[in-house]
Parts: structure tokens; sequence; C-alpha cells
């Protein structure tokens, strides 16, 4: 009983953490991008892309309460899920025989990670955390025994985002490293469990594609180009420090200076060991949650994507902190969690910046009664990096930060924002150019005109015919503040 209770007041505390270091997205009720269409087709959003874990999942919400899917509870039930999952890698730390201290305290690191903010803190992912939770409680599993549930719990997980499943490759290269016990017969056995998770999400993948109408068509490259397929991976590969070294240097030095991690975390292990193979460990799992990316056509390296990456910056620094005095272990956990919350806290603001702008623009617009006339002046989606605010972030090697994000720099996202949403008449002028209201438009966007007091993005009334032109602005400048994505 003990013990249950033990695990019920961790999963709260490291909500709560959670709960305040993000706490600018959480208060704002943040939503953006598919948010405003996936509650009218959670099927498409969910099974189409092969996650039918997170469907069931929100299904089961859904009948406990009917509606939920914009309520502020989505979020707090999110930061619910983050907390089973930390509590959960805390059990397989102690499972893997760490300090009892050093394993409460080290999720702290995985946890305050700003990609981790691609989760529950946006509403269609809010669920994503069951996808590690299962993950790593299939790893407990393993490690007591339990094959079946390994097998039954991994390839939950993975169904609930397909990528993870380097969540648990991490896992089974880790925990021989971890418990200085390594066997070749069982670490076969363990890699064709997982191999047998991967047929079946991919027969699952096979059966979605061929019986539902909105299948998502990606999957491996039909042909291999290395150097695209490189820079997709290594794009994922530094979102796990990038972003955070960028908030404190800018986005070009992080972009040289992220290399030295790995050399860094390396060598401080070979110094405190003395052994080889936890010093490569140390150097080069940050490379598996990549290796997908070498295969994948339009390679992924969103920072939801990239959330094993945080998983492995923390298992790398164990074998180093078991070897050090656990006062020191203590202040590298402390160093490094107080490193990442405030750029994790900063982008959590960005999210709330962006949103309260478009909110800001649909409120002036709805107090005069108008349709909203989207310009045909972005076709490209430019996003304007003069707002990314007052420090960098970094996604893959591009220099951006959520507070550049609007709905209305995409015309599918502004349509289903104004009309499911804002309960506003929508018109796309780069889908209807015809219509009459999109006469004149470019020119009423010309110059730096704007009646709405935002920054971005600009919109011109037009009371005499009933409609506000907004006007993404989409320059040429946005495209200056792009770094070129060449893997230094």
């Amino acid at each position: 009983m003990k013990r249950y209770r033990d695990f019920i007041a961790a999963t709260f505390a490291y909500a709560i953490f959670w709960i305040a270091t993000r706490w600018p997205a959480i208060a704002a009720n943040v939503l953006l991008l598919d948010d405003f269409e996936l509650p009218f087709r959670p099927s498409d959003f969910y099974v189409g892309p092969f996650r039918p874990t997170l469907y069931i999942e929100y299904v089961l919400f859904e009948l406990i309460v009917p509606h939920h899917f914009w309520m502020p509870l989505t979020k707090y039930v999110g930061a619910l899920y983050i907390g089973i999952a930390a509590a959960l890698f805390m059990r397989l730390l102690r499972a893997w025989d760490i300090d009892p201290l050093l394993a409460a305290l080290l999720p702290l690191v995985v946890f305050a990670n700003p990609v981790l903010n691609d989760g529950p803190i946006w509403n269609t992912y809010y669920n994503l955390p069951i996808a590690y939770a299962l993950i790593t409680a299939g790893a407990i599993a393993w490690t007591r025994g339990r094959k079946l549930s390994f097998f039954l719990l991994t390839a939950l997980g993975i169904l609930g985002y397909q990528i993870f499943l380097t969540l648990a490759v991490i896992y089974a290269i880790a925990e021989p490293v971890i418990r200085r016990r390594f066997r070749l017969r069982e670490f076969i056995e363990r890699m064709a469990i997982l191999a047998g998770c991967i047929a079946v999400q991919l027969i699952v993948t096979a059966l979605i594609r061929r019986f539902h109408a909105y299948s998502d068509p990606r999957g491996f490259t039909a042909s291999l180009d290395p150097m695209r397929q490189l820079h997709g991976a290594v794009d994922l590969l530094v979102n796990g420090w990038m972003p955070v070294i960028a908030y404190y240097t800018g986005a070009l030095r992080a972009m040289s200076l992220w290399k030295y991690l790995p050399i860094i975390f390396g060598a401080a292990t070979w110094l405190t060991t003395r052994r080889i193979w936890p010093a490569l460990f140390a150097a080069a799992i940050f490379i598996i949650p990549a290796l997908p990316n070498l295969a994948l056509d339009r390679a992924p390296f969103s920072w939801r994507v990239s959330a094993p990456e945080a998983f492995a910056i923390a298992l790398a620094l164990v074998p180093l902190l078991c070897r050090v005095p656990r006062v020191a272990a203590i202040i590298v956990i402390a160093a490094l969690t107080v490193v990442m919350v405030p750029v994790a806290y900063y982008e959590s603001w960005c999210r709330a910046e962006s949103w309260r702008r478009d909110e800001a623009l649909t409120s002036a617009i709805r107090q005069r009664d108008h349709t909203v006339v989207l310009a045909a002046i972005n076709p490209e989606k430019h996003e304007e990096v003069a707002l990314i605010g007052p420090h960098d972030l970094t996604w893959g090697f591009a220099r951006r930060s959520s507070r550049m994000w609007t709905e209305f720099n995409d015309p599918w996202m502004a349509k289903r924002y104004v009309e499911n949403y804002a309960r506003l008449k929508f018109i796309d002028c780069n889908e209807t150019p015809s219509v009459p209201f999109c006469a004149g438009n470019t020119l009423a966007c010309e110059g730096n005109r704007s009646d709405v007091a935002i920054d971005y993005p600009r919109a011109v009334h037009d009371d005499a015919r009933k409609i506000t032109i907004v006007c993404p602005r989409g320059v040429r400048e946005s495209e200056e503040g792009h770094v070129g994505r060449l893997p230094h």
C-alpha cells in the first residue's frame, strides 16, 4: 500500500512541477493549429495518423466529460499524464538499482526539457504522454521478467505515437549499461520482442490505410537522398538541447555549440568511471531517436517527435551520477533542471502570446459583426521571425519560436479557427479569389496600415462591405531569419 501511496504522491508532485513550469500557456488555455478541427473529426486526427491508443483515450475522456476538448481541464489532464509518465520513469530507475533520491530527482531533467512543451500544452496532443508512459511501464515489466506485459505495453505505446519506438530501444540499451549486466541472449530476445511490436504497428498501419478514409500517406522514403535524410536526422537529434543553448547564447552560436554536449557527457563519464562502454553510451545514446529519419520520407523533427531525446539526456547522465558523491550528483541534476526551466517557461509564454494575438484579432472583428476575409498574400505560409521574442529558440536548424505562430498564416487552419471556434464567417481568397469580397484585398494590405491593436497579423476593416481583411505579411524578411539546415 505504501508503494502505491508513494507513486500517487510522486505523480501529483511531477504534475504540479509541469503546471508551474508551463503556467503561461496553461493559464491562457492556449489552443492552436489542429485543435480547432479535431473535436469534429477525432478519428481522422488520431486513427488516420496511426495513433489508435490516443483515440481510445480521447473517446473515454469524451464519455466522462462531453465536449471536453477546448476546456482548460484538458491541459490539467495532460499534466496528470505527464506526472504518471515521470513517476513511472522514477520507478524504472529504482528497478535499475539507482539511488532512491537520484531516481526521484532525475525525471526533472526529462520533464523540464522544453521539447516536451509540444505535448499536453497543445490540446491535440494532451494525451501524448500516455505513449511514453506505456513504453516506460513496458521497460519496468521487462526488468521484472514479465515479457508478455513488456510486449503489450510497448506495443500500445508505439500505437500511441509510432516514432517513440526509439524510446523502447533507448531503454533496451541503457539497462545493461546502467546495471552493468549485459546478457547477449537477453538483449537479442528483447530486440526480437520489439521487432514484434513494430510488426503489430505495421499491420495496424496497413489496416488503417486500407479501411480509413483519412490515413496519413507518410512513410518510408521511396528514393534515398542521403544528404536530405541526414539533415532530417540531425535536425531531430539537436532538438534535445540546442533550443536551451539558443535561449542563452542566441541561435547562431547554438548551431555550433550543440555538438560539444555529447563530447562533454562522454568525457566526463570516462573520467569518473574509467570504463569505455558507459562513456560511449553517454556520448552516443542521442543518436538512437534520430535513426528513423534516415529512412523516412519528409523526416519529422518537431519538438514532440524529439521527446525521446529528453529521456536520452537524463539516461546519459546515470553512469556518471552513480559514481560521483551523492551531493555532487544532486548538484548536477539541479543545475540542469534550473537551466532548462526558464526555457520551457519562456516557450510556454510564447504560445500564450501568439494565442492572445489571434484572440484579440477575432474579438475586434466580432465587435463589428464582420466577415473575416483572408488575403491571398502569403501562399508559402512564411512566419514572421521578427516576432520570435526576446530570446532565440530553435526547431532543428531553424531559428523560430511559438511566438511566431498564428492561425492566419495557414488558410486551412484559419478557416477552422474562425468558423469552428470564433464562430465568424470566413472567406479564403487563396481558395476563392474570384469572390467579390476578395477584390482589391491585396491593395488594401499594402503599406503598414492596421485597424487592430496587435503587432501581427495586420487587419483592415471595410465597414462598407462589412468585412475585415486579414493581412498575414509573409514578407521576405521572414526568410532572412531562417538559418540553413546544414549539420554543423
